[in-house]
């Protein structure tokens, strides 16, 4: 990777994977200017995962999860911040397929269940939205 700022070449020094597993999270160092930065990498699903739809496939669209989950949420005072922690939580639990596909029934069901954990109230308002 180059340097944010001088745009040579940097080596990591210190590399982990966030709580979660979803990320890694690397510190940089630019062999140029000596300037240390961070950089979080992940998995872009929108070229990795297919959605199974029935008129055929379409890109996985991490945002489009995102506003469903946050409008099934934004009647908590944290919803921005909930829903991008729900997002993950759910999308790590969509991560295993084998296939590089994965059925919408499957994706309403895994974030129904997550949201059913974390408030009864968002999960009513998600399935009045996403009838399965």
């Amino acid at each position: 990777m180059k340097c944010i700022y001088c745009g040579e070449k940097t080596k990591t020094f210190n590399s982990r994977h966030t709580s979660k597993g979803a990320q890694i999270w690397r510190r940089r160092k630019c062999e140029a200017c000596d300037t240390v930065f961070t950089t979080k990498e992940s998995v872009e699903m929108e070229l990795a995962i297919r959605v199974k739809k029935q008129a055929g496939l379409e890109p996985f669209y991490h945002e489009k999860l995102y506003l469903s989950v946050y409008n099934a949420i934004s009647h908590r005072n944290m919803a921005y911040s909930d829903a991008e922690g729900l997002l993950e939580t759910i999308v790590l639990a969509l991560l295993p397929c084998k296939s590089g596909t994965i059925p919408v029934a499957e994706i309403k069901e895994v974030t129904l269940r997550v949201l059913k954990r974390f408030d009864k109230a968002a999960a009513t308002h998600y399935q009045a939205h996403h009838p399965s």
